[in-house]
């Protein structure tokens, strides 16, 4: 468990706790490990726990701002998924070894993604109930495997920021589909 005391971030310990910070670090750890190994790369990848430390402050940080600003108790759902996988897509917490270089291009392939795959999970999960969709007709799980496939290449090759991120989730509440959650940090 990486240290949060190294850098100034008390205001940040002070108002989340140390333990929130934890659990976050935790629960985004568990889903890459659980990544990594459902696309069969844990001898091609490694998570870097100092990257992921900083993505996460990082993520805290601009939740603070976000409160002091608007004078807000709480952000909503799309604020708190759109700025924790920007700071994973920005942090790339995950890295490749070389030994993907002697792997079947399909591993290089998900190697490739895995931080874009780390962050539209953490999008999709902190947003949306993903039973709803899961277990929907072969016609909407076509439409999402779409969707999916193309936002992995926009956050590979595109430039964004928390704020387009918020505005595909918006979006997407538009269909009914995709329902809601109403979590916040």
């Amino acid at each position: 468990m990486p240290e949060f005391q190294q850098i100034d971030y008390h205001y940040i310990l002070d108002e989340f706790g140390e333990n929130k910070l934890s659990e976050r670090f935790k629960s985004v750890y568990d889903l890459a490990v659980y990544l990594i190994k459902t696309s069969t790369l844990t001898n091609y990848v490694r998570i870097h726990t100092e990257s992921l430390d900083e993505a996460i402050l990082d993520y805290f940080t601009d939740i603070h701002r976000l409160k002091k600003f608007h004078g807000i108790d709480k952000c909503n759902a799309s604020k708190v998924a759109a700025y924790l996988s920007y700071w994973i897509l920005k942090h790339k917490p995950i890295q490749i070894n070389e030994t993907v270089n002697q792997a079947e291009n399909g591993i290089k392939k998900r190697a490739m993604f895995i931080n874009e795959s780390l962050a539209l999970s953490l999008l999709y999960s902190f947003s949306f109930d993903l039973s709803t969709i899961i277990n929907r007709d072969s016609s909407v799980l076509s439409r999402w495997n779409d969707l999916t496939d193309n936002l992995l290449y926009t956050f590979k090759f595109r430039t964004i920021n928390p704020g387009h991120l918020e505005m595909i989730i918006l979006a997407l509440y538009a269909d009914p589909i995709y329902e809601k959650i109403d979590s916040g940090e």
